[in-house]
């Protein structure tokens, strides 16, 4: 039930708050341009009270049902990419905690959805960086991760990699001790990564990605 719910609500957030309502021939018949901008404004407060009461869906990452993260993971990248400014100074550290530390996610059917609500985080809250969580929290997992050979969602996560590390700010980098572990614990994980071609190609790729990356961006 909570599952389905999380996930209808993200589909409404996407439906009401993630499109232009354009006039269109049914709309002429059926919805008045007034009406509709009703139902949006209607749509954004219900939207913004359940954000609050429900505590940004925080909790819901923490659920022993994998069905109810991967909603959660859902329905929270759906208010970043419809609604950021629900995010604010009050709920931004914790947040930020919970969706960049959420590495630790060890279900390989969650791991899509955990990307995408990383990745839309992390371009449009560039800040969340500087939380002071990086180091003791974000990391650790990250390398966890990374070492455990992505928990088996390697033709999902390695892809992406690169795609990470670029929206990590330069500036909270040390740059030998972070390369270090991220080769190290990448490596660390390929006994776990060619199990099959396509794991191998994904893993085999991360590492020429991540090397690229590491030349192109070091001082």
């Amino acid at each position: 039930v909570i599952a389905s719910s999380l996930l209808a609500l993200a589909a409404l957030v996407n439906m009401f708050l993630g499109m232009q309502y354009q006039r269109t021939d049914f709309e002429s018949i059926t919805l008045e341009p007034k009406v509709a901008a009703k139902a949006r404004e209607i749509a954004l407060a219900s939207a913004e009270q359940i954000f609050c009461t429900q505590k940004s869906f925080l909790e819901f990452l923490n659920s022993q049902n994998p069905g109810v993260r991967l909603a959660a993971y859902s329905v929270i990248g759906s208010y970043v990419k419809h609604m950021p400014s629900v995010y604010n100074d009050g709920n931004m550290k914790e947040t930020a905690s919970a969706i960049l530390g959420s590495f630790q996610e060890k279900n390989p059917t969650c791991h899509s959805l955990m990307w995408d609500s990383i990745l839309l985080f992390t371009r449009r809250f560039p800040e969340s960086w500087s939380t002071g969580i990086i180091h003791k929290i974000v990391f650790p997992r990250f390398w966890e991760f990374l070492r455990s050979g992505c928990y088996g969602s390697q033709r999902v996560s390695y892809p992406v990699l690169v795609l990470f590390l670029d929206s990590i700010p330069l500036n909270v980098i040390s740059w030998e001790k972070f390369l270090d572990n991220l080769f190290e614990n990448l490596w660390a994980g390929r006994n776990l990564s060619l199990t099959s071609s396509e794991d191998r190609s994904a893993f085999f790729k991360a590492i020429e990605e991540c090397f690229l990356w590491a030349i192109n961006n070091v001082p």
